[in-house]
């Protein structure tokens, strides 16, 4: 049996971190747009703000049954091996849509920004958008199988 990798594919790292410079530029990108100052008019919170927050939750949920059900039951099972490239497909393939969904919480909260919503609205999209997409990043160790003490030494010693 080959030797699973330590890391996940660069090409997933790389996207990883520009999905989450995409995020801190939106962030930067609010915050400039964001109502401040003693006479600064805040637009009031309205039902478009509890249905993007609806909107963030089902993404971030989705996110994470997606993890569970595509990533680290079938590594569980043993029905997920990373070292093939079918493996490195689904891997990647589920990441970039965890990822996606993360991403949206962020881009709520840009859009409330350009409706001149406060900081105090704003931000927490923000928030929840790179927390989720840090969570979601391309680490294959839980997705790893659970080996035992023998089998962990002998990986040891075959290595070096």
């Amino acid at each position: 049996m080959k030797e699973i990798r330590r890391g996940a594919h660069p090409m997933a790292w790389m996207t990883w971190i520009m999905m989450l410079v995409a995020q801190l530029f939106f962030l930067a990108l609010a915050y400039n747009r964001i109502p401040t100052g003693p006479n600064a008019r805040v637009a009031p919170v309205t039902d478009f703000v509890y249905l993007l927050a609806g909107l963030a939750a089902v993404a971030a949920i989705a996110s994470l049954a997606i993890r569970n059900t595509r990533l680290i039951r079938p590594a569980q099972r043993g029905e997920l091996v990373l070292n093939t490239l079918e493996g490195e497909k689904r891997f990647f393939n589920t990441s970039v849509v965890n990822w996606a969904l993360s991403e949206a919480s962020s881009l709520f909260g840009l859009v409330l920004a350009m409706r001149l919503h406060g900081e105090s609205v704003v931000l927490p999209f923000f928030l929840a958008g790179i927390l989720m997409t840090l969570f979601h990043a391309p680490r294959i160790t839980p997705l790893q199988p659970k080996l035992d003490r023998k089998e962990l030494i002998r990986q040891r010693r075959r290595r070096g």
